[in-house]
């Protein structure tokens, strides 16, 4: 076998080559393949279906930081293993949004495509998958399913090493990874995976640590072990719980038809969105799971002059505000990742002719502040709310390794921090012209949710999306927040939907 070893001595833990201690690498993956089911099973594995059910969470779309807005699904997967082709049919219940959806998601090697209704509020189609959800898709799927990372050792398709701890329950085989290293967990006595370790870029949070565990491993009928209950914890909170119910392994179980992928569809094979899917891979999978796709780059920008120096950021489906300020630019919400920051950036350089001052975070979600950490790293101010502070200040510290953002460019060549300004009841970002202002309002949508006016426009994120029909509390919640700062608004935006004069958005509450 051809795996790349080496003897470190790092607090306690030994990198193990050949047989020392008479357990070498060759050893434990034989106990390890004898558990599974023998290596000859494991190496000629070629086709897997699998029926699980399930329950996934998104991490910091809640109310506070965190873990939460769980969705359920109902999956019947197909894997035709050596050739990268995967058929995934879900049913996906958000309950969140009261929205029951179908959606087929197939890949052949590079290339896929989604059949149904991916996303909650997206009309049913069939379309050309972007790599990015292509990548993500085979990330986690092995990931999953760490067999077939023990089928690639086998087969001598990866390089790995042995660490031991002199006195501990695991034998650890640690893999070499583009993204990552892997780490298994194989208990000693039996050979069991019990776990994995790993790292993966989340959006908003960054390099974090990802751990899957395996439990109640069964053969299902099929001459391979698979484990029956499956967790994975992304910066120590569950983000995703299966339960598998059926299990199929053979060699000729489907037919290659399936991954076919119609003529008519055609997506540009793409190696920066491929690099995204495999680093970005758990943060693409969680917000396709709960219905909100984050596919992509989504580097348009339309822009529309509001009022004197208070631009509308529109051209996708997150939206940002620009505000003209004597000394530079202020932007409100910097969403979908840092792809799009620099896209903003690039927009203030070359239209305004200015620079990004400062960023005003409407509330942590992931979809509208995962590019704050690149205006941050670009020298700009970040001003939240005091309840999150903490947080914001966890997610500055983490490094950005896997895929590189401004902050950890940065800090590649010399120490750098973040200038945080946080509030309570109203912040004013002062200019002698156009000041900026955020205040709190009544909802429930996050505990950081705040209005923003500047100019004379109102800016609201996801509470109310301007175009339709606010929800009664929310709609006088708004005013009652706008009147009691003192403010007599001409327009009202949105981060997502459009702008419409404060007089409709009047017009159009519940009387």
């Amino acid at each position: 076998m051809r795996y790349k070893l080496a003897m470190i001595l790092i607090s306690g833990l030994i990198w193990i080559p050949g047989n020392a201690l008479g357990h070498g690498l060759d050893d434990v993956l034989e106990r390890a393949a004898d558990f599974l089911g023998g290596e000859q099973s494991l190496t000629a594995l070629q086709q897997i279906e699998i029926t699980s059910t399930g329950t996934r969470w998104v991490l910091d779309e809640g109310f506070e930081p965190g873990a939460s807005r769980q969705g359920t699904f109902d999956m019947d997967l197909q894997w035709e293993v050596r050739k990268e082709q995967l058929r995934l049919d879900y049913d996906i219940e958000t309950p969140s949004f009261g929205v029951t959806r179908s959606v087929i998601e197939v890949v052949n090697g590079a290339d896929g495509f989604t059949d149904g209704q991916d996303g909650n509020f997206a009309p049913p189609g069939t379309f050309a998958m972007s790599s990015d959800r292509v990548e993500s898709i085979k990330r986690h799927q092995r990931l999953l399913n760490p067999q077939v990372i023990l089928r690639e050792l086998l087969r001598d398709d990866g390089d790995a090493r042995l660490r031991r701890h002199h006195h501990g329950l695991y034998d650890q085989i640690v893999i070499e990874d583009n993204v990552a290293n892997i780490t298994l967990f194989i208990l000693r006595e039996t050979g069991e995976i019990s776990h994995l370790k790993t790292k993966t870029s989340d959006l908003l949070r960054r390099d974090v640590p990802l751990v899957i565990t395996y439990s109640d491993w069964g053969f299902f009928g099929s001459g391979v072990k698979f484990p029956t209950q499956i967790e994975i914890s992304l910066d120590g909170e569950l983000v995703h719980r299966e339960q598998r119910t059926a299990v199929r392994a053979g060699a000729e179980l489907f037919l290659a038809e399936i991954f076919s992928i119609p003529d008519n569809l055609d997506a540009e094979r793409d190696l920066q969105l491929q690099n995204r899917g495999n680093g970005h891979h758990q943060t693409l999978q969680s917000m396709a799971a709960f219905g909100f796709p984050q596919d992509g780059f989504r580097l348009n920008i339309a822009s529309t002059e509001i009022t004197p120096g208070v631009w509308f950021l529109g051209g996708t489906s997150h939206n940002s505000l620009a505000v003209v300020q004597s000394d530079g630019v202020v932007i409100v919400d910097a969403p979908l990742g840092p792809e799009r920051s620099r896209a903003i950036l690039d927009w203030v350089k070359e239209e305004i002719g200015s620079r990004v001052k400062n960023v005003v975070v409407s509330h942590h979600h992931v979809d509208h502040a995962a590019g704050v950490r690149e205006m941050a790293g670009r020298w700009a101010g970040v001003v939240v709310h005091e309840s999150v502070r903490d947080f914001w200040n966890d997610v500055f510290r983490n490094p950005s390794r896997i895929l590189q953002d401004a902050i950890e460019r940065k800090r590649s060549w010399r120490p750098y921090d973040v200038r945080i300004t946080d509030y309570k009841e109203l912040v004013v970002l002062e200019d002698d012209n156009t000041p900026v202002r955020a205040f709190p309002y009544e909802q429930t949508h996050s505990v950081d949710s705040v209005l923003v006016e500047a100019g004379g426009v109102i800016f609201v994120v996801d509470t109310y999306s301007p175009g339709n029909a606010p929800a009664p509390d929310v709609g006088r919640a708004i005013v009652e927040a706008v009147e009691a700062q003192g403010l007599t608004p001409s327009f009202i935006a949105g981060g997502h939907g459009t702008f419409i004069t404060w007089a409709d958005f009047l017009a159009g509450l519940p009387q």
